[in-house]
């Protein structure tokens, strides 16, 4: 458990990126470990969009408000947008809205 806590306590918010790639495999790595991360009443209640694209990532980047990572997103080599399904999330409400409709 230290060392969860020493991963935990030196994690840092990064707002610079180098100009290439992130591995396939890296990527993969991360979105294997989302589908094992633990859910409400083990629902699975989300889903990844990889984001590669700068044309959407500026996209996304509108739907940041008064967060210092406005700037940086569009200059990250991925972006991964983690939606919560509705009526499965834990979280019941028709009343959800966003800028991009469905």
């Amino acid at each position: 458990m230290a060392d969860m806590m020493d991963i935990i306590k030196g994690r840092r918010s990064i707002r610079k990126y180098e100009d290439k790639e992130v591995p396939e495999e890296f990527l993969n790595q991360i979105l294997e470990s989302v589908k094992w991360a633990p859910s409400w009443a083990n629902t699975q209640c989300w889903e990844v969009i990889v984001v590669k694209d700068p044309a959407i990532k500026e996209q996304l980047q509108t739907t940041l408000i008064k967060n210092p990572a406005t700037k940086a997103m569009v200059k990250a080599p991925i972006v991964l947008v983690l939606c919560g399904k509705l009526k499965s999330s834990g979280y019941y409400s028709d009343k959800v809205t966003t800028k991009f409709g469905d």
